[in-house]
C-alpha cells in the first residue's frame, strides 16, 4: 500500500472537506492511505481541532512549516484566493506536490509564477473544482453535447447559495474583492456584507 503523506495549509471549512474527502479515500481504496502529516492554520484553535479530528501530527500557525516539513509530500492549500501563489510556488520549489482550491490565483502573473514553480520544479499540480462533477453540472454538459439545448455563441453561469445571507454573522475575507472574495459581492458594491463561513 502506497502511503501519501499530506500537509493541510488552512484548517476551516475547505481544509475540514479535504480532510474528510482523503478520510475516506483511506476506507475505500486498497492501494493508498493518505496520512495526515501536518496541518497549519493561522487560527491555532482551528489547527489543533483539525488534528484532533483527523489525527494530523503536527500543529502549526505557519503555513512555512508545512512547506518546509520534510515528511510531507503533498500540500493542500485551502487559504484565502490571495494566498495561494505564494504558497504553491513556495510548495513546488520545496519538491512537494500541490493541491490548491479553486481559483487559482487572483492574477494572471500569479497564475503563470505557480505554473512556472511547478514545472520546474516537476512536481505534480491539481486545482480543485469540485462542481465538475455535480450531477446538475453533469447532466448540463451531457444536455449540450447532444444539442438538446440548441447552438450555444456563448455561456455564463452562476452558482449561488444562502450561507453569506445572514447579515448577523461576521465578514470573512470572502466579502473582500482585493482577497479574491465573491464576484456578485463586488459587483453589488458590498464588500462589508457578513457571512457566516469562517477561512
Amino acid at each position: 500500500m502506497k502511503e501519501v503523506k499530506v500537509g493541510l495549509i488552512g484548517a476551516n471549512w475547505m481544509g475540514s472537506f479535504h480532510s474528510v474527502g482523503l478520510t475516506n479515500v483511506r476506507q475505500a481504496y486498497h492501494d493508498v492511505k493518505p496520512v495526515f502529516e501536518h496541518v497549519a492554520d493561522v487560527n491555532e484553535a482551528a489547527a489543533q481541532l483539525a488534528a484532533d479530528r483527523f489525527g494530523y501530527k503536527k500543529v502549526s500557525t505557519d503555513w512555512h512549516a508545512v512547506v518546509s516539513d520534510p515528511e510531507v509530500e503533498l500540500v493542500i492549500i485551502a487559504t484565502p484566493n490571495f494566498t495561494h501563489a505564494e504558497i504553491a510556488v513556495a510548495a513546488a520549489q520545496a519538491g512537494k506536490h500541490i493541491l490548491c482550491e479553486k481559483p487559482m490565483a487572483n492574477t494572471l502573473a500569479d497564475s503563470r509564477a505557480m505554473v512556472e514553480a511547478v514545472e520546474a520544479a516537476g512536481v505534480k499540480s491539481l486545482v480543485d473544482f469540485i462542481y465538475t462533477k455535480c450531477p446538475a453540472n453533469v447532466l448540463a454538459k451531457e444536455l449540450m453535447d447532444a444539442g438538446k439545448l440548441g447552438d450555444f455563441v456563448t455561456f455564463r453561469g452562476e452558482f449561488d447559495c444562502s450561507y453569506c445571507a445572514d447579515p448577523n454573522t461576521p465578514a470573512t475575507w470572502r466579502q473582500l474583492a482585493a482577497a479574491g472574495g465573491n464576484r456578485r459581492e463586488r459587483r453589488a458594491g458590498r464588500p462589508d456584507r457578513a457571512c457566516c463561513e469562517p477561512v
